[in-house]
């Protein structure tokens, strides 16, 4: 997998190797506004990041991300990026790049 695969076809190369969707498709209560991973193939860029299937992105450089657009967006105007993801009741601060 070159790239991330996101619900409705967004590109996200930072996360190659993540599919991912909006948390909102999912039902999550309480936990809606957020952009959800799915799953993660092993030995990817995701996973040697430190991401895993589950886990729900909620931030980019402390800045909320609520949608995959938003976060493709997010991530195409940072430079050093820092994703904020919520693992269980755990926020974790996993740097990309």
């Amino acid at each position: 997998m070159e790239n991330a695969q996101a619900a409705g076809g967004e590109s996200i190369p930072e996360l190659a190797g993540a599919s991912l969707t909006e948390a909102e498709r999912r039902g999550l209560p309480g936990r809606n506004r957020a952009v959800l991973i799915t799953s993660v193939q092993e030995s990817s860029p995701a996973y040697r990041h430190g991401l895993r299937g589950g886990d729900l992105i909620i931030a980019v450089n402390q800045r909320r991300v609520t949608s995959l657009p938003g976060l493709a967006k997010a991530l195409r105007a940072s430079g050093r990026v820092q994703l904020q993801v919520l693992r269980g009741d755990v926020v974790l601060n996993i740097p990309i790049k």
